[in-house]
């Protein structure tokens, strides 16, 4: 996690969400650091940088798959609700990652993204939310566990073929308070 990764120009996604597409080629940052970056910051030159010279693209397809994750195709950008319901409850219950420690700041990464305007966005301040956003043309998604005491629960909202993607926010907000 220490390794400090280069990023070349070439790998530098200078669209949609996140940091370092802002940033000059040739920035360095740790893995760890990246890895923060994607989840908090939802950086798409983190999730490149991570999937392509990291783990490389087919070791992470198999880890997908040994994940169970039977729906979801890294190399079409395909994903599943259900999927998504057992990563996000593997991650949340600490089943992905054997280090406490590792897992609890992975999660903790999730808690406070910049992107608190869906699924935690109408709900009280005492409920943690513990969610991973998508975008992309036409494309809203916000999956997560969403923390009430003693019950803990899933909810992704995948939405497709949004024109407004400012309403389609608004809608998984309100669909999270219900």
């Amino acid at each position: 996690l220490n390794k400090e990764i280069t990023i070349p120009e070439a790998d530098m996604q200078r669209w949609g969400s996140g940091v370092i597409r802002y940033k000059n080629a040739g920035v360095t940052y740790s893995i760890q650091k990246i890895a923060q970056l994607m989840m908090e910051k939802s950086d798409n030159t983190a999730v490149y940088v991570l999937s392509n010279r990291v783990i490389g693209l087919e070791r992470l397809q198999n880890i997908i798959d040994t994940w169970g994750l039977t729906h979801t195709n890294y190399l079409e950008n395909e994903i599943s609700n259900k999927d998504m319901n057992i990563l996000m409850r593997k991650m949340y219950f600490g089943e992905l990652i054997k280090n406490k420690e590792l897992n609890d700041e992975m999660i903790g990464w999730m808690d406070d993204s910049d992107f608190e305007e869906r699924l935690p966005k109408l709900l009280p301040d005492y409920v943690n939310v513990y969610h991973k956003i998508g975008n992309e043309v036409n494309i809203t998604h916000d999956v997560g566990i969403i923390d009430l005491k003693d019950k803990p629960y899933y909810l992704g909202v995948l939405a497709i073929k949004t024109p407004d993607h400012e309403r389609a926010k608004e809608v998984i907000a309100e669909i999270s308070e219900k």
